[in-house]
């Protein structure tokens, strides 16, 4: 058996990774080119807007509220909200379970 003590570079804790199986050997080698960790909140925020940080917290609130109400609320149109909702949901932000009259919105 032969030993290499080539020292491994450390680069943001990210090191290979080694296991072995009856059968098999893995190594897992990690791509330095990128970003090890990635805050996905950041992400997301940076593509809401105000009015849609509000729908959220709207949901949060109440997750069986109307596109009706979440208008009154915060003094927009039944149109806007439709098309806040539908860009949040592109974004995979909210998601609707079940159907219209009986319906809750879920934030992932």
């Amino acid at each position: 058996m032969y030993l290499c003590k080539v020292p491994i570079r450390r680069n943001n804790g990210l090191v290979p990774q080694f296991k072995s199986e009856t059968n098999s050997f893995f190594i897992t080698l990690w791509n330095l080119n990128y970003p090890a960790t990635k805050d996905v909140t950041k992400d997301v925020t940076k593509d809401v807007t105000k009015e849609q940080k509000q729908v959220i917290l709207l949901i949060k609130e109440n997750p069986i509220i109307t596109t009706n109400q979440i208008a009154n609320q915060l003094n927009l149109s039944q149109r806007q909200i439709l098309r806040h909702i539908k860009e949040l949901t592109t974004l995979g932000i909210i998601k609707r379970e079940g159907g219209r009259k009986t319906g809750f919105w879920v934030i992932k």
